[in-house]
């Protein structure tokens, strides 16, 4: 079993919250974070990270869950 990064679980997740496939979400996930630097974030440290998607509010934490919630407007 392939192990995902917390970039593909981000994609994965957000595609989930707009009921779309994964290839058919509007905007890369690099128009928002890098995915390299997400994916290597909490390599030394703890925390979380939020940041806005697609009109998501992503937050991912140093465990690697990510939480995913409609942005408020």
């Amino acid at each position: 079993m392939e192990v995902q990064t917390v970039s593909e679980r981000v994609i994965e997740l957000a595609a989930e919250q707009k009921s779309i496939d994964k290839g058919s979400l509007a905007a890369p996930l690099y128009d928002a974070i890098d995915p390299d630097a997400l994916n290597s974030l909490f390599r030394n440290t703890e925390g979380t990270v939020t940041f806005e998607y697609l009109d998501l509010v992503v937050t991912v934490d140093h465990e690697g869950t990510v939480e995913i919630t409609p942005k408020e407007h």
